[in-house]
């Protein structure tokens, strides 16, 4: 059944930000019955965790390695002189000319220390229980007036030191200072002492959440369709700029036919991947869908929240472009975080409500929104995606 308030929230819907500025001209209808499980066919199901090996750095090169045959030179010479560079059409987007748009979850430059500050172990479904003064959706979406902030104490007046007698006595309380002689006991006993320490609970340090499109994606190679231009990544250059921002995991939600239509083969994934000492987690959706369940995701993403987010490492996640399948598991990271705030306790009519209490539906919308504003206004594309987040609130709810 479609809930119209919830169709409202896909980008995909003719009323949204993206429908408006793209100036779409049609009527969103969400997928019937028979669309829908033609998708669903569509679904595999794959092994999900590929832990990477330890990189291995190589040591110092034996006297072989460094002074190859001399005939093996001469070829390799030979080689790289004849070698034709393959050219690449200048109207082609490659990761050199359009290096890979990554879209942090938090903000850089010290958000997420101060976040971490204000978490707390949660009480209800989520991690942590956050004051809904400094939830996601208030520090980002909300202008802030710092006003009637109060003003910082004032600073304490300097210690002044009040001259006592005239230059003479105190240049002989001085030399009587120095000329005193000290007992070892009366040192030592001056010397000891006992300093408290404050101890606190160590604070988790939260590991960003980074969306992209997919490393070395490779599409409209024939030349620009509706406008829009060629695009050919390199996959290596791609993940060598993912792995620079401290990255541990990616989370890949396409299946072997896709990578492969976007000429990024399995194979070649994996084993760049492994390369760079990347792991994945593998989450292949149909495009516009979402995840199969809820309990199967919570399950995935209680393991990397643990294994990656929790010790402060960040994570990467993309489907095809990094805003729909992707922005899914997004916005259900953040609620299962808690760093979205929680549910209201009480105080609602359950039998006016529709399919979903309002504050379960409030809070998908306000979830949807900060992705949007980190990602892309189309970020979260379709009403199945949609309605999957607000399924999951649900799950979250019941446990």
């Amino acid at each position: 059944m479609v809930d119209p308030v919830l169709a409202t929230l896909a980008s995909h819907h003719h009323t949204s930000d993206y429908s408006k500025r793209k100036g779409a001209s049609f009527i969103y209808r969400p997928l019937d019955p028979e669309q829908l499980l033609l998708l669903e066919s569509k679904r595999v199901v794959v092994r999900d965790w590929w832990p990477c090996e330890p990189v291995q750095t190589s040591g110092p090169p034996t006297a072989d390695a460094r002074t190859p045959p001399h005939d093996n030179l001469e070829n390799q010479l030979a080689a790289a002189l004849t070698e034709t560079i393959p050219r690449v059409d200048p109207g082609f987007k490659t990761s050199l000319t359009h290096p890979l748009a990554i879209s942090s979850l938090l903000p850089p430059d010290g958000f997420s220390a101060f976040l971490s500050q204000q978490l707390k172990p949660s009480s209800t479904a989520t991690v942590f229980d956050l004051d809904p003064t400094v939830t996601l959706d208030r520090l980002l979406l909300q202008p802030h007036d710092h006003s009637n902030r109060p003003l910082p104490p004032p600073p304490p007046p300097p210690l002044l030191i009040t001259q006592c007698g005239d230059q003479t006595s105190l240049r002989d309380a001085l030399q009587a200072a120095l000329t005193d002689a000290v007992t070892d006991g009366a040192l030592s006993i001056a010397l000891t002492c006992t300093v408290a320490l404050e101890t606190r609970p160590p604070i988790p340090q939260i590991g960003n959440f980074l969306l992209c499109s997919c490393p070395g994606k490779k599409v409209r190679l024939h030349g620009p369709v509706k406008g829009r231009s060629g695009v050919c990544r390199d996959l290596d250059v791609d993940l060598q700029r993912i792995k620079r921002l401290g990255v541990g995991c990616i989370i890949c939600c396409l299946d072997d036919d896709e990578l492969s239509l976007l000429g990024v083969p399995w194979y070649r994934y994996e084993a760049a991947c492994q390369k760079l000492g990347l792991c994945i987690l593998r989450i292949p959706l149909p495009e516009g869908l979402a995840p199969e369940s809820p309990a199967a995701l919570d399950d995935q993403l209680a393991r990397v929240i643990d294994q990656y987010t929790l010790r402060g490492v960040p994570i990467a996640c993309h489907c095809r472009a990094g805003l729909g399948r992707a922005g899914v598991i997004a916005c259900c990271w953040t609620l299962k975080l808690g760093l979205m705030g929680w549910l209201e306790p009480e105080g609602f009519n359950l039998e006016d409500a529709s399919s979903h209490r309002p504050d379960v539906v409030s809070l998908v919308e306000r979830t949807i929104s900060v992705v949007r504003r980190r990602r892309g206004c189309k970020a979260v594309e379709t009403f199945e995606q949609v309605a999957f987040i607000a399924d999951y609130i649900e799950y979250l709810r019941t446990r």
